[in-house]
């Protein structure tokens, strides 16, 4: 009940708050995609550094009055889920940045790598679960793995979303080039 509590009492905001910013980057992103705009990258990008900073601002916000909120709002009794909103903090903070940026992959038809990456989520934060289990580790550090494991989940979309996003120009680029006659680079990592 603690873990659920804080969980929620971290994500809830910050994920109307994603909503929102996923709809007008999804949006964008179609239209840029739609067009073939080569600043698609850059869409991702600046996506991106302002979700973090929004993100940055709640989530640390939530980690330093989280503590004294929960005992002052829930009572003594939820104190400890108030101890574990600081590690929930960067969980969140992961989830507000890496959700709305990997609506890319779906919008570049990358649906087998998002598949891959959920099931690779799903798998390590399970892994997380039964080995803190299996450690007999405290709810805290649980938590302290689970947070970690997910900002490392949520990591690894960026980073795709960031890869996606440049591969789709580079496509373009050679569609362009072969239209117009011109050799076709072979690379798409970028």
């Amino acid at each position: 009940g603690q873990f659920a509590l804080a969980n929620r009492a971290i994500l809830l905001p910050l994920m109307v708050i994603s909503q929102a910013v996923t709809h007008v980057y999804v949006c964008e992103a179609s239209r840029m995609i739609r067009e073939k705009n080569r600043a698609l990258p850059n869409l991702v990008q600046s996506t991106a550094w302002q979700l973090a900073l929004v993100g940055g601002g709640l989530s640390l916000s939530a980690a330093l009055l989280g503590p004294l909120l929960f005992t002052t709002i829930f009572g003594q009794k939820w104190a400890v889920a108030g101890t574990i909103v600081p590690l929930l903090a960067v969980s969140g903070f992961a989830q507000f940045v890496g959700g709305p940026l990997n609506q890319i992959l779906v919008l570049t038809r990358e649906e087998g790598r998002k598949f891959g990456m959920n099931l690779l989520g799903v798998i390590c934060i399970a892994l997380v679960f039964w080995v803190t289990s299996q450690a007999r580790m405290s709810g805290m550090h649980a938590t302290a793995c689970y947070a970690a494991t997910v900002l490392f989940v949520q990591s690894l979309y960026v980073s795709q979303s960031f890869r996606v996003a440049k591969q789709q120009v580079k496509k373009w680029e050679d569609e362009t080039a072969r239209n117009n006659g011109a050799p076709v680079s072979r690379s798409l990592a970028a």
